[in-house]
């Protein structure tokens, strides 16, 4: 048993030390579990072409009886964009603030766990209220269908492997060592039509997400966390040495607001570690404008989509196809958003490393361990063995999570 054991231990020890995603990523979110964002995804969806499934997953290593509470507030935050060219001649995306379309999630958490709900409004009266943990057969008159509950976690990376990546700058072999294996979060799915959601037609689309505070006498909200793209909390801003942690004041920024004095110390961060990234293998390759700009598309942090594309099997599907092709110089034909399958670390160690232009670098972990669904949630059901509760209590416990 001990031998079996030690190697477990010692692995989820370097997952603690690294964090994953946008898993615990800063003190504040650290102690708050059910405040942590750890990943935000958008893809067509599988069973319901025409369709897109947003999922935001919170509460990084959630145990069993581990729920929601009725004093936070989630949000999809959806802007419509467009791509447009500046005056120096770089494509941007910008978003159009009076187009904006929020999700909310709120949750009814009495004693008993089994009478937990949630209800998500996407404005214009248009509510639905769900059974915690329960996957509904199909969508209501609205529509719309949610499904909020415990899910396997479906990021995975090999935390050795990016440890010393992000604080020594070396490259090591690969490995398939997932540590994100047998780890349960909190979810929360919506599927809707997107053009019934805006209410026309619509093309590229922005979406990020964030949680806040709801007192409950005044109803007032305060930022906690926010999501767009993962790991700009944790590898993109990361603090070296005795630099400054920024991740606490990021994740306090709204979406599509973020404050320009606090843009500034982000800009220079994101300069710092690029250029560290891209050093690792001795050769530069972010240098100019194009650096500036890939700098721009990280401080502006949501993932984009072209909703027009609504399948799966269209070229392009995933994590930074769009703003990739922007950085070259052209219009994206790409689809966008992120999968649930996306190798969204190996994505991002090749852009930092090479600006993808180079061989694709790897860790080793190239898909989710669990097999995820082909209906709605898509995610696959939580892990409940032996492995999981021993990782899920130490973990919470070295965090000092709660």
């Amino acid at each position: 048993m001990k031998s079996r054991f030690f190697p477990l231990l010692l692995s989820f020890h370097l997952a603690l030390c690294l964090h994953a995603s946008d898993h615990i990523d800063g003190p504040v979110t650290t102690k708050h579990a059910v405040a942590d964002l750890t990943d935000l995804y958008a893809f067509p969806s599988p069973a319901k072409p025409g369709r897109w499934t947003l999922v935001l997953n919170v509460y990084p290593m959630a145990l069993n009886k581990s729920h929601f509470s009725s004093n936070v507030e989630y949000a999809f935050i959806l802007r419509e964009a467009e791509v447009v060219k500046a005056d120096s001649g770089e494509l941007k995306i910008l978003t159009n603030a009076a187009t904006e379309k929020t999700i909310t999630c709120r949750f009814n958490t009495p004693h008993d766990h089994a009478s937990h709900t949630s209800t998500c409004d996407v404005g214009n009266g248009v509510k639905r209220t769900v059974v915690f943990n329960k996957v509904d057969d199909g969508p209501d008159s609205s529509g719309l269908l949610f499904y909020t509950g415990l899910r396997s976690d479906p990021f995975f990376f090999n935390a050795g492997w990016a440890s010393k990546w992000t604080q020594k700058g070396r490259l090591s072999a690969p490995k398939n060592n997932n540590i994100m294996a047998k780890v349960n979060v909190l979810s929360v799915v919506v599927e809707c039509d997107m053009e019934a959601l805006f209410g026309h037609k619509v093309g590229l689309l922005a979406l990020a997400a964030q949680c806040s505070a709801l007192e409950s006498v005044s109803g007032k909200k305060t930022p906690l966390d926010r999501i767009g793209r993962p790991e700009v909390t944790n590898i993109i801003l990361a603090a070296r040495g005795k630099q400054r942690d920024l991740r606490d004041g990021y994740n306090l920024e709204r979406p599509f607001q973020v404050n320009p004095q606090n843009a500034v110390a982000y800009h220079e961060r994101i300069l710092q570690n690029i250029g560290f990234y891209d050093g690792i293998d001795g050769v530069v390759d972010w240098s100019g404008a194009v650096k500036q700009q890939f700098v721009e598309i990280l401080v502006e942090d949501y993932l984009v989509f072209d909703a027009r594309k609504t399948r799966l099997s269209q070229a392009q599907v995933g994590y930074f196809t769009i703003e990739s092709d922007l950085l070259k110089g052209k219009q994206s034909t790409a689809l966008g958003g992120r999968k649930l399958t996306d190798d969204f670390m190996d994505r991002l160690y090749t852009l930092l490393l090479n600006a993808g232009t180079g061989k694709s670098v790897s860790d080793g972990v190239s898909q989710p361990t669990r097999q995820l669904s082909e209906t709605f949630p898509y995610l696959a059901v939580p892990d409940r063995g032996l492995v999981n509760w021993i990782k899920t209590k130490l973990g919470r416990m070295a965090t000092g999570s709660h």
